[in-house]
């Protein structure tokens, strides 16, 4: 991968998959990878700042909203602006994204659900979903219908030239600036991070913004990131925001097993969110450590 990718994975990630190599393919001469020499470096401990994903403004969401109900809106800024928004109010880590069928989508007008069949947390499926009409629709039209009328229009599209193509299970299909690349392929993480950061620098206006400081994980770290702030204001608990992340809880194993097959409680902890900013409430973004240039957030001003 090219250096400005940002994909450097390090040494000890490097290690555990030569060694994975080894032991699942049999490669013996990978062996030399359990010697004292490298062992040592999965031991080492080298002092360094903890690195954090900082989330994306509201102001950039607001803006991917009202991006997608432009009449100008492409079908490819769709697509991408439609997934980013999914991955941010769902929750979803980059990786969940990329394995997600889509016959496991439910759309009612209100909200939305779908499951990914696997996730970080868990291998057995995880339920997911979103209010969906976002900060700017009070009517029966939304940003989520709009994504997801252009997935199945493109979708049915693709399929009149390949009719043995698969459902996919992705939500970031390889892209190219005039629409998606066919067959379907899921998008790799490279290319994802090159999409968000142009969608983030909202190149349709006329003084577009910075995005460099974006990362992948940007997507997931926004809401728990507005939910922290709303915790300490009292507005949201804990458990919500847990919920939201779809972090592991410290319960029984049987409560745990069917309380996370809802999803009632991610999508009251959007109301609370949606709420609050349309009564005023505005986060700070958190700062980047050191030397670096402070995240200006930008004046949010949302319209009824």
């Amino acid at each position: 991968l090219a250096k400005s990718s940002d994909c450097s994975p390090g040494c000890q990630l490097t290690i555990k998959a030569i060694r994975w190599m080894s032991t699942h393919a049999g490669v013996e001469q990978l062996k030399i990878a359990w010697r004292p020499l490298i062992e040592s470096f999965l031991k080492s401990r080298i002092p360094k700042e903890l690195k954090e994903s900082i989330p994306i403004s509201l102001y950039t969401i607001v803006q991917f909203e009202r991006r997608i109900l432009m009449a100008a809106c492409t079908p490819a800024e769709t697509i991408i602006l439609g997934s980013i928004l999914a991955c941010v109010w769902g929750g979803l880590r980059f990786a969940d994204a990329q394995r997600c069928s889509f016959k496991s989508f439910c759309f009612d007008g209100e909200s939305f659900r779908a499951t990914c069949w696997r996730t970080k947390t868990s291998s057995r499926g995880q339920p997911w979903g979103f209010v969906a009409h976002g900060l700017l629709s009070l009517g029966t039209y939304s940003w989520t219908e709009k994504w997801l009328s252009t997935l199945d229009e493109l979708w049915h599209h693709a399929k009149t030239t390949d009719l043995d193509m698969p459902v996919p299970d992705f939500l970031f299909p390889v892209m190219h600036q005039d629409g998606i690349e066919l067959p379907w392929s899921a998008m790799q993480y490279a290319e994802a991070l090159k999409w968000i950061r142009h969608m983030a620098r909202l190149p349709w206006k006329s003084t577009p913004q910075t995005a460099d400081h974006l990362s992948v994980h940007s997507m997931k770290s926004t809401l728990l990131s507005w939910g922290s702030q709303l915790m300490a204001d009292g507005q949201v608990s804990a458990e919500e925001r847990l919920l939201q992340g779809h972090h592991r809880q410290s319960a029984s194993r049987s409560l745990r097993l069917y309380s996370r097959d809802d999803v009632h409680g991610q999508l009251a902890y959007h109301k609370k969110l949606i709420d609050s900013i349309r009564r005023g409430k505005r986060f700070v973004t958190p700062q980047h450590r050191g030397g670096q240039l402070p995240v200006v957030e930008p004046a949010v001003q949302i319209e009824f």
